[in-house]
C-alpha cells in the first residue's frame, strides 16, 4: 500500500490512538493530533513502532483559527493531507435537568463544531487536488440508541455529526472527496472500563442484550475507520457506519 498522510483528530484518547495504531500497520504517515501534548508522544513512538511514520500535532479543534492554521501547516510540509479520522470529542453523561448552558456549549463545541472545522479546512485542500477521504466519529447516541445513557447535549452533538456527514458528503463527493461516519456503540475504551468498574451492572448489560453479548474492541472500531480512509472504500460515501454489535439497524 502506498503511504498516505492520515491526520487522526483526538489520537491520544482510546479510540483514536486505536486508529493511529490500525493506520500505522499498513505504512501510512499519521499526524497524532490531540489537545493533550504531554499526550502525544507515546501515540507517535507507537506508530513508528508499527511501521508508520508518527508526526505530533497539538491542537485544540474548537479553535478555527488554530485548525486553520494547522492544517495549512501540515499541507505545505507534506504537500497533501489524504484522509481524516476526525475524532476529536468530549463525553458527558447527565440528566437533562442537570445540563446547564455551558455543558450543552463546550460539548457542542467540541464534538459537532470542532468535527466541522476540521471536515471544512481539509475539505478545501482536498477538493482542490480532487482527492480525500473523511471518516467522522459520530454515535449510536446521535441515533437515538435509549440504553446508550449519555446525555442530551451528547447525543445532539453527534447526531448533529451524522447530519452533516450526510450534507458534506454530497457537496464534496463531485470534489472527489468521500465523507462517512463511524457510530460506535459500547466500546471499551478507559472510561467504559472505568465506570464497569464503578457501575456494574447498569453499564455492562447494555452490551449484554447485544446479539454478541459484549462491548466492541477498540481494534475493532479503528479497523472501520481505516477501512473508510482506504481506496478499497472508494465508491462509499455519505454513509454512517454502525459499530455496535447489532443493536441499531438503519
Amino acid at each position: 500500500m502506498d503511504r498516505k498522510t492520515m491526520l487522526v483528530t483526538g489520537a491520544a484518547g482510546s479510540i483514536g490512538r486505536a486508529i493511529c495504531a490500525e493506520l500505522a500497520r499498513a505504512g501510512h504517515r499519521v499526524i497524532v493530533a490531540d489537545v493533550l501534548e504531554a499526550n502525544i508522544p507515546p501515540v507517535v513512538d507507537e506508530v513508528d513502532a508499527l511501521g508508520g511514520e508518527g508526526v505530533a500535532q497539538p491542537l485544540d479543534v474548537s479553535d478555527p483559527s488554530a485548525v486553520r492554521d494547522a492544517v495549512a501547516a501540515l499541507v505545505s510540509r507534506f504537500g497533501a493531507i489524504d484522509g481524516v479520522a476526525n475524532n476529536a470529542g468530549v463525553p458527558h453523561v447527565g440528566s437533562i435537568f442537570d445540563t446547564e448552558l455551558a455543558d450543552l456549549e463546550r460539548v457542542l463545541r467540541t464534538n459537532t463544531m470542532g468535527e466541522f472545522f476540521v471536515m471544512k479546512e481539509c475539505a478545501r485542500h482536498m477538493a482542490e487536488r480532487g482527492y480525500g477521504r473523511i471518516v467522522n466519529t459520530a454515535s449510536i447516541a446521535g441515533k437515538g440508541f435509549h440504553e446508550s445513557r449519555s446525555s442530551v447535549a451528547y447525543a445532539a452533538s453527534k447526531g448533529a455529526i451524522i447530519a452533516m456527514t450526510r450534507s458534506a458528503s454530497l457537496e464534496l463527493g463531485p470534489l472527489g472527496v468521500a465523507v462517512n461516519a463511524v457510530c460506535p456503540g459500547h466500546v471499551r475504551t478507559e472510561l467504559y472500563e472505568r465506570l464497569l468498574g464503578e457501575r456494574g451492572f447498569e453499564v455492562q448489560g447494555p452490551p449484554a442484550r447485544t446479539p454478541f453479548r459484549r462491548a466492541a474492541e477498540l481494534s475493532e472500531v479503528a479497523s472501520v475507520v481505516a477501512f473508510l480512509l482506504s481506496d478499497v472504500a472508494a465508491i462509499v460515501n455519505g454513509q454512517t457506519w454502525n459499530v455496535d454489535g447489532g443493536i441499531v439497524f438503519d
